[in-house]
């Protein structure tokens, strides 16, 4: 038991590493700018090949055939309407993601998913004018 307990914990601090706050907090930082254009190659310090941007109510079955992997982490976006969630890949395995607000906010992709080549995205105001 105390095994598995040290290992959970050791899994859990690998997997939200200050690193991983850092730059989900640099991308909400960046998309709440709108309207504007993001380059995710500039604000991820770490290696990818594949990004994914998934909206609200997206069931984890759909997420993960999108993916081609399990996703590892639990957001629960079947329930959600408040947020995006970026996927990051690298080598068909994940190893970040980011939970960004999408409360004022839209997101479009030109693309199924975003590589470091063609990494840019649309950020708009979704913002109710009165």
């Amino acid at each position: 038991m105390k095994l598995f307990l040290m290992s959970a914990v050791l899994i859990g601090s690998l997997w939200w590493s200050p690193s991983h706050h850092k730059f989900e907090k640099t991308l909400n930082e960046q998309v709440q700018k709108a309207p504007a254009t993001i380059d995710l190659t500039s604000l991820a310090e770490f290696k990818w090949d594949k990004a994914y941007v998934f909206g609200p109510y997206t069931s984890k079955e759909a997420l993960n055939a999108q993916l081609g992997v399990k996703f590892p982490g639990f957001v629960n976006m079947e329930r959600r309407d408040d947020m995006y969630l970026f996927v990051f890949l690298y080598k068909k395995k994940v190893i970040e993601y980011a939970q960004v607000n999408r409360l004022g906010i839209n997101i479009s992709l030109d693309r199924t998913y975003l590589t470091p080549r063609h990494s840019s995205f649309m950020v708009t105001s979704g913002r109710i004018q009165h």
